[in-house]
């Protein structure tokens, strides 16, 4: 395949499509907290509609409208059948974490691809904690024996392998029953990942201690409130056409938290060292 670019001008005005892993945090939290939440603006795509379908096995009660997600949610009842991620390795380490609260047998599968992939380090994590479980090599399907509680305690994981790990065993540790201490035993490798989780937490009333290096989390048994979110916009996407805008014209771009924890925010600092004119509001 051939690709001819030419030069060219752009302009107007672009809102962001939402963040997806903000989405994903926004929906599972709702789901845990007592009460109806309202999630506006979120990204509806393969991935984020995996983690309602999970949801929705677990008793939560979900309902869409035009640009928004209501959710009751409360204590996860255990599933019918088989908890099916499809191929969205987010949804399926988010929710592995959660089936620990549940009284009853969860099992997580997930498509052709995400069955491949290893969830150890994660496993290992919550064995630790006291959980009960089964897997292959490491590998979905994943079966946990819940007892509807989750003990407390220290926890040592890796965080060089998947900052999802560390975020699903972060959105989980609230509902312990006694204090969870995450100590990592490897750098954090993807810091605005976990930021990203501390964030949506506190919109659902939750505090998290997080140390300077990020080497040691604490969090203490909590309650998640309802909370309507508003689902920022992605960085990720906004990037490329705020490079555009620089290169070649002007463009007004939406939806975007200039405090977002976000690493891809950093574009605008990167395009104001090379002299690009940037107003923000």
């Amino acid at each position: 395949m051939r690709v001819t670019l030419s030069p060219g001008k752009v302009g107007g005005m672009i809102s962001t499509p939402p963040s997806k892993s903000m989405t994903h945090r926004a929906l599972i939290l709702a789901a845990l907290a007592e009460g109806v939440s309202i999630v506006k603006v979120p990204l509806i795509s393969d991935d984020t509609l995996a983690t309602m379908k999970v949801l929705e096995q677990l008793g939560v009660r979900i309902e869409r409208k035009e640009g928004e997600v209501n959710i009751e949610g409360g204590q996860p009842a255990p599933p019918d059948h088989p908890l099916d991620c499809s191929e969205s390795g987010t949804t399926m380490r988010l929710i592995t974490s959660i089936c620990p609260l549940i009284k009853g047998q969860c099992t997580i599968t997930g498509g052709k691809s995400l069955s491949k992939r290893p969830m150890g380090p994660l496993l290992d994590a919550l064995k630790q904690l006291g959980v009960v479980l089964e897997s292959a090599d490491g590998k979905p399907p994943i079966t946990i024996n819940g007892t509807g509680e989750l003990p407390g305690g220290k926890v040592r994981i890796p965080g060089d392998v998947s900052s999802q790990y560390i975020s699903s065993l972060m959105i989980a540790a609230p509902l312990a029953t006694s204090p969870v201490q995450i100590q990592l035993t490897t750098p954090l490798e993807s810091k605005p990942y976990v930021e990203m989780t501390r964030d949506a937490m506190l919109d659902y009333g939750v505090s998290v201690n997080l140390s300077d290096d990020f080497m040691e989390i604490e969090i203490n048994p909590s309650k998640y409130r309802p909370a309507e979110i508003n689902v920022e916009g992605d960085w990720s996407s906004a990037a490329f056409l705020i490079a555009a805008g620089a290169l070649a014209g002007e463009i007004t771009v939406s939806n975007l938290n200039l405090s977002s924890s976000q690493a891809d925010r950093v574009i605008i600092d990167i395009l104001k060292s090379m002299n690009a004119r940037i107003e923000t509001s």
